[in-house]
């Protein structure tokens, strides 16, 4: 995020730094809880989450859910983040040969 407020907020107005800072908040907020989700899983046994499945499954609050949970936010925030730019490159002032070369470069963060 920050490489496209780099790129892309020069001469911008305030919202669409605002954006960048808002998402930059959502993922540290995101960051942080799931952080902290991990962490409390097993309540205060978290060396079970790093053995067997069983003893997992046995010790620890239902991790399905947060595996899920993690896994669908975690593929939301990549698509926003992916998606983020291509509508300030076709914004610019270049021949669309260009342009669609500029958000093939950015799809290369598919890889």
């Amino acid at each position: 995020m920050f490489f496209y407020k780099r790129i892309f907020a020069k001469g911008k107005g305030n919202a669409f730094k605002g954006i960048i800072h808002g998402m930059v908040g959502l993922i540290v907020i995101w960051v942080i809880g799931f952080f902290f989700g991990y962490l409390f899983v097993c309540k205060t046994h978290p060396s079970y989450y790093w053995t067997s499945l069983f003893k997992e499954k046995e010790y620890c609050n239902n991790s399905t859910q947060l595996h899920l949970g993690y896994a669908i936010s975690d593929f939301l925030f990549d698509v926003a983040i992916l998606l983020f730019p291509i509508p300030l490159v076709w914004s610019l002032h270049m021949s669309t040969g260009r342009k669609i070369g500029v958000t093939g470069i950015f799809a290369l963060g598919l890889l």
